[in-house]
C-alpha cells in the first residue's frame, strides 16, 4: 500500500507568482486558492488528495490535477502527456497552460502549452475566454452549467469568473457539461462545452474550462474523479 493517495494536486510556485502579477486579464485569478479548493473538494467527496509541487516526480499517482497552472513549460507538458499516455488521468483546470516559463504566451489557440500538445491531449481548442465580474449594469454575473452525459452530476453548477470558449476537436472527446440557459445565451456560450473528457493513449485527460466553487467541484470529483470502490 502506498503512503500517498491516488491523486496529486499540482502546485506551481511560478503560477502562484504569476497570478499575483498585474499583467493578467483578470486580477481575480488565484492559483493557491484553486489548489486549496480542489484539495477540499476531494476531501468532501470522501477521497484523499496530496498537494505536490509540479516540479516533483508525480508519476506514481493515478490522477494529477492542474488548478490554474497558468505557466506550463514544454517539458512539463510533455511529462503530462507521457503520464496520460501510460494510463494516468490528467485534469486540466481553466486558465492553465496559457504562458511558458519565459512568460511568453503560447500561440495557436488555447490552451497552447507544448505548442499544441496540451490541446491534442484534451481534444479541445479555444480562441478566447470570457471573464465575468467586470460586468456592466444588468449583465449576468454568473453562468449555469448543464450536464451533457447521463449522470446529471453537474446540473445546476455555476461559474462566476472565467469561462473558456472552446470547440471540441478530439474525435473521441466526450462533453460532460455545457454552459446553458439565459445567462449563457447572453454571453454567446449556450451549448458550448464547459467540462470534457478525452482518451489519450492508455489514459485520459479532463478539461474543466471554468471556475467552480468547492461544492460544485465536489460534485465533479464525486461523479468522475474520486477513487471508486470498484477499482483495485
Amino acid at each position: 500500500s502506498n503512503a500517498h493517495s491516488d491523486t496529486a494536486i499540482l502546485f506551481s510556485a511560478e503560477s502562484e507568482w504569476a497570478t499575483r502579477s498585474q499583467t493578467l486579464p483578470s486580477m481575480k485569478l488565484n492559483h493557491w486558492h484553486d489548489v486549496r479548493d480542489w484539495y477540499r473538494a476531494f476531501l468532501d467527496a470522501g477521497s484523499r488528495a496530496d498537494i505536490v509541487p509540479l516540479a516533483y516526480d508525480w508519476s506514481s499517482y493515478k490522477t494529477v490535477v492542474l488548478p490554474t497552472v497558468l505557466i506550463l513549460s514544454a517539458a512539463d507538458t510533455q511529462r503530462l502527456a507521457d503520464f496520460a499516455a501510460a494510463g494516468g488521468r490528467v485534469v486540466v483546470g481553466y486558465a492553465t497552460g496559457l504562458i511558458d516559463e519565459h512568460f511568453h504566451t503560447w500561440l495557436g489557440g488555447y490552451p497552447g502549452a507544448g505548442d499544441g500538445l496540451l490541446r491534442s491531449m484534451l481534444g479541445v481548442r479555444g480562441e478566447e475566454f470570457n471573464i465575468l465580474g467586470a460586468e456592466a449594469e444588468g449583465e449576468p454575473g454568473e453562468i449555469r452549467l448543464s450536464s451533457a452525459d447521463d449522470s446529471a452530476a453537474l446540473d445546476g453548477t455555476t461559474t462566476r469568473l472565467w469561462q473558456n470558449d472552446v470547440n471540441v476537436t478530439g474525435e473521441h472527446a466526450q462533453v460532460l457539461a455545457t454552459y446553458a440557459g439565459e445567462e449563457a445565451d447572453e454571453w454567446e456560450l449556450d451549448g458550448t462545452a464547459a467540462v470534457t473528457r478525452n482518451p489519450y493513449g492508455s489514459g485520459e485527460a479532463y478539461f474543466v474550462g471554468c471556475d467552480l466553487d468547492v461544492a460544485d467541484l465536489t460534485k465533479l470529483v464525486r461523479a468522475y474523479l474520486a477513487a471508486s470502490s470498484q477499482e483495485n
